[in-house]
């Protein structure tokens, strides 16, 4: 029978979600009155030529000057030692900056992140409260043995179903990991610690910046034409005779581009309503209103971190955007389903976290060479002091020193590369491995243990001597790996009294069947991405093209030139820092034929012996 109990603290709770509404309220009407009162960035500057549309003869980083006065240091850049990280020289990442400081004027971002973390608070210690009273699954207990398969054999669908929800990878505390993610991921972005990279919320800061327009049509031809489908009136740079940052950077917004930011103001809005509201909401009492809200936040998040990636074409930003599109169908049952929790952990690892490192290093296979990946040469510097490891500048680089000393050593750039190839190779390919056997011993928990910490310490590592920003990664590394699991705390999963495993036994649901695809599909694109890349390559440059060389050695049009085939969204190639000094197609896409043909091969084999079983 299903067991229920006055909960003693409902009027409490009741209360402080009304007053947080009230607060809620207070500060929309602040930022309302805030942004109206706060001063035009560009009034300064109408009646001026600083952001004069006829001065197309200066250069790039004089260009970029022009928004300088609205650079402030943010976010990681204002704790000790790490201020260098603003030190940017790249256009795009100035403007990045400006966009970010703009958003940190005219939002105010310190309440959002206060209610978020109050209504986080105030749904674990209602969590906690109800912890003894909490409501059972009838249908799980009484209705096992009724619905389960018994002699009947399950169709393809259910047996998909069934695999990628193996018991083993379930979450003990699923709700609360999602919404950990969901107020780190908040508080990473309100409190700007992206910085100097894209930032979410700032999206309409950097459209109003850019004046509209698409700036990298030319520079990135795999980059997919979505802006002017979202953002309807907006063009590329070339439409305007010219692809120069300063003809059009700066300057002051047409009717037309301040509607499309005000657009993005208003989802902006929907994206932190509807996440502080998933924070808040219980979903195992109200289900469907914490599905709606979590659902409006990861959709205005999608958007954004898809208009942001078309004008700062990156690679730290991919693998959220994915999880949010992989959450959004395990949140309707999160609360009461085992099998969605171990569905959305088994997802996450295979079809988002895994491919995300392992592509990176085949990537620098495909351009840099084995040979090169083994003496570590493609991470020593050759083009000057001021260049570092991976011959990238290392002016934004907290440990400058450091890497620069790295980077002039060969047996240290040797250790560096065997390093790399252990994060980006060695350990997703065991791990995806093991998951495909659904391997239950103490060898998944360890490879995991040591995938996620080398994660860890590998995007550490590149922060401090390089200066790129994948701070947005740990929290989805801090989910996976289960950290409530790992603590050993107690399970909020429904209770199997029967024992034996019958809720896994147990017909999978409607839900169950409508996401069982999902991790296909993710595969089958991380897959076509780099194989198309390879066969580019091939019909381009040849089977050996040793004589290619990389941009900054011969203009673009020599034959020989190298142009990595990047479409960046939704699936990108992961060539950061994927030099083309020796590339080698043949070899990378006979590697990814074999990863691939084995994870098939393994997986089917699991497959049948979970029929057979």
């Amino acid at each position: 029978a299903v067991r229920t109990r006055s909960n003693p603290g409902a009027v409490v709770f009741m209360a402080s979600r009304l007053a947080l509404c009230i607060i809620w309220l207070l500060v929309v009407y602040a930022q309302s009155t805030y942004a109206g009162h706060a001063r035009h960035p560009h009034e300064r500057s109408r009646n001026s030529t600083a952001f004069g549309r006829h001065q197309r003869t200066d250069t790039l980083a004089t260009q970029a000057q022009r928004i300088m006065p609205e650079l402030r240091p943010v976010g990681p850049c204002l704790l000790p030692g790490l201020g260098r990280l603003c030190g940017v020289t790249r256009a795009r990442l100035v403007v990045m900056m400006a966009a970010a400081g703009r958003m940190n004027r005219t939002m105010p971002a310190a309440p959002f992140a206060a209610i978020a973390g109050v209504a986080a608070l105030l749904a674990y210690v209602r969590a906690r409260l109800r912890r003894g009273h909490r409501r059972e699954d009838a249908r799980l207990e009484d209705g096992a043995g009724r619905n389960s398969f018994d002699n009947s054999l399950p169709s393809r669908l259910e047996i998909l179903a069934h695999y990628w929800s193996c018991p083993r990878l379930t979450l003990r505390a699923p709700v609360g990991a999602l919404k950990g993610w969901v107020l780190a991921t908040l508080w990473l972005e309100l409190a700007l610690f992206t910085a100097p990279e894209l930032c979410v919320l700032a999206v309409p800061e950097v459209v109003e910046l850019y004046s509209g327009v698409l700036p990298y049509r030319q520079d990135k031809p795999d980059l997919p034409h979505l802006v002017e489908w979202l953002l309807p009136g907006m063009a590329s740079a070339s439409v305007h005779g010219s692809t120069s940052m300063g003809d059009w950077m700066g300057g002051p917004p047409s009717p037309l581009v301040a509607s499309r930011v005000t657009w993005l103001r208003c989802v902006r809005q929907a994206l932190l309503v509807g996440w502080i509201l998933f924070l808040l909401i219980p979903l195992s009492d109200w289900p469907r209103a914490a599905t709606a809200a979590f659902a409006t936040g990861a959709a205005a998040y999608f958007l954004l971190g898809t208009i942001g990636l078309l004008y700062d074409p990156c690679h730290n930003i991919q693998a959220s955007l994915l999880f949010v599109v992989v959450a959004a169908f395990a949140v309707p049952d999160l609360a009461s389903n085992p099998r969605s929790a171990a569905w959305l952990r088994h997802t996450s690892l295979v079809a988002v976290l895994v491919p995300v490192y392992l592509f990176s290093g085949i990537s620098k296979v495909r351009y840099s060479g084995v040979l090169h990946q083994i003496t570590g040469d493609w991470l020593l510097a050759v083009r000057g002091d001021k260049y570092g490891l991976g011959d990238e500048k290392v002016v934004r680089a907290p440990l400058a020193e450091v890497s620069l000393y790295i980077a002039r050593s060969p047996w240290l750039c040797m250790l560096f590369s065997w390093g790399n190839l252990l994060v980006e190779l060695a350990l997703p390919v065991a791990l995806l491995y093991l998951l495909a056997r659904r391997e239950r011993g103490w060898r998944l928990r360890v490879v995991l243990a040591l995938f996620v910490f080398g994660a860890f310490g590998f995007h550490a590592s590149i922060l401090l001597l390089m200066g790129p920003n994948f701070l947005r990664m740990f929290p989805l590394l801090v989910l996976v790996v289960d950290p409530v699991g790992m603590l050993g705390a107690s399970s909020t999963q429904p209770v199997d009294r029967q024992g034996g495993g019958a809720i896994w036994r147990s017909r999978p649901s409607a839900l169950d069947l409508c996401r069982a695809p999902l991790p296909l599909v993710l595969l089958c694109g991380w897959w076509a991405v780099q194989i198309r890349a390879d066969l580019l390559g091939l019909v381009r440059y040849g089977f050996f093209p040793h004589d290619a060389v990389p941009q900054w050695s011969r203009p673009i049009t020599q034959a020989h030139y190298v142009v990595r085939a990047n479409p960046y969204w939704p699936f990108p190639e992961l060539s950061m820092f994927a030099i083309p000094k020796s590339p080698n197609f043949v070899v990378s896409f006979a590697l990814l034929s074999a990863v691939g043909g084995t994870y098939v091969v393994i997986a089917t084999r699991a497959a049948v012996r979970l029929v057979a079983g």
